[in-house]
């Protein structure tokens, strides 16, 4: 397992590129959940799979240690 170490002050910036992925995702799910609203199984899975990719997340969260500036 990797971890990544960050100073507080110099943790990453997110890119334009990866920033419009996830502004797609969220739209791709909202719509997703509308569509499927009244449908138990879809909305099951669908919670299925995003919780599985919420832990996921968690996860690699987990991999991310930020320490306090170097003074």
């Amino acid at each position: 397992m990797i971890i990544y170490t960050y100073q507080l002050g110099h943790i990453p910036p997110i890119t334009e590129a990866v920033n419009q992925e996830i502004n797609s995702l969220e739209s791709i799910a909202s719509d997703l959940i509308i569509n499927c609203a009244g449908n138990y199984h879809a909305l099951q899975k669908l919670y299925q799979i995003l919780d599985d990719l919420k832990d996921t997340c968690d996860l690699n969260l987990c991999q991310i240690e930020i320490v306090a500036n170097e003074k």
